[in-house]
């Protein structure tokens, strides 16, 4: 890993949140690697070190970082040391009035959350008195090849689907889907074709079925076939030889952050064969009384849904209402 450090004396207030970022001691990384505070596992005054860790990967590409650990002093009305994080800055630059993605202290960052960016730069503006743990993550690179969407925008987020097998996506993922999106997705009618669409991953805002989900329709004629929400998940997949129409809509998700999702999709012979998953038992829209606080989702080849769903097949998957898959 490449670490330059550059630090910049210039004068600070005596306020840390004021502090002037000219302060702050710069820790630039421009490889995939491992980042960490001064320190790490050895609690060791430091009088208040500002610092920055700018991360900028090669272009075409963004910043997946996941933080193994995560301590610092605990918020009172507000942090004392904190962490924030500018994940969308087009050229890695911040200052003062740069608004931040995200503020965060005390153990407010779990072991296993990630972050991603939405351009090459990622930014932490880090406020560290050293009386704690402090934090450790990875980052690595990925090439924005992976979240290409094989589809051509014939409008501001409505897509046609002209590729024989590919990918969509969720305006800006991996990085959170924007508030108030309205995106539609085509898949036209082929001849002698069927199109298969299967769900490889889902991220909405919780308990938000009626602002935040995906409608599916066949396209010719025009049929509600499904409605995702936060409470679906993979394994997944239609398949229709009439065409499909997918409609994605979002509330607020400027505080939750939630990823979106990703189908894959292929054309494939109408006489091969395919088979497609149904969606298992909905949260959502479950009968759920006072002996059932937490739904269980159940797949399998044969069931009966309710709270006293009983399994018949030989194999399956069981996963809690909010389970949801890595992509």
């Amino acid at each position: 890993m490449l670490t330059v450090l550059v630090l910049f004396s210039f004068m600070s207030t005596s306020f840390a949140s004021a502090r002037s970022l000219a302060t702050c001691t710069c820790i630039h990384f421009n490889v995939s690697g491992a980042f960490q505070t001064p320190n790490y596992l050895s609690p060791r005054p430091l009088q208040n070190t500002c610092l920055l860790y700018s991360f900028m990967a090669p272009a075409d590409h963004i910043i997946e970082a996941v933080f193994d650990t995560f301590e610092f002093s605990p918020r009172m009305e507000s942090c004392v040391d904190f962490l924030r994080i500018f994940d969308g800055t087009i050229d890695g630059s911040i200052d003062e009035r740069t608004a931040h993605n995200g503020e965060f202290c005390g153990k407010e960052i779990e072991p296993g959350r990630k972050f991603i960016s939405l351009t090459n730069h990622l930014a932490f503006h880090v406020q560290f008195s050293g009386t704690t743990r402090g934090f450790r993550g990875v980052h690595k690179f990925i090439s924005n090849e992976r979240f290409r969407q094989n589809a051509t925008e014939i409008q501001p987020c409505r897509y046609s689907i002209d590729a024989a097998e590919g990918n969509i996506f969720s305006p800006q993922y991996p990085h959170f889907y924007p508030s108030n999106a309205n995106c539609t997705y085509f898949f036209p009618v082929r001849k002698s074709r069927k199109i298969l669409l299967k769900l490889e991953f889902l991220d909405f805002r919780p308990l938000s079925c009626s602002t935040d989900y995906i409608d599916i329709y066949q396209m010719h004629p025009k049929i509600h076939l499904d409605k995702l929400c936060y409470d679906s998940m993979p394994p997944y997949s239609l398949s229709s030889k009439n065409g499909f129409i997918v409609e994605f809509h979002s509330g607020s998700n400027e505080r939750s952050k939630n990823r979106g999702f990703h189908f894959w999709f292929k054309y494939v012979r109408e006489d091969e064969a395919t088979q497609a998953v149904p969606l298992a038992h909905s949260a959502s829209h479950a009968q759920i009384d006072s002996k059932s606080l937490c739904p269980v989702r159940i797949t399998s080849p044969s069931m009966s849904s309710g709270t006293d769903a009983v399994i018949s097949a030989e194999k399956g998957i069981i996963n809690s209402s909010l389970y949801s898959v890595p992509d």
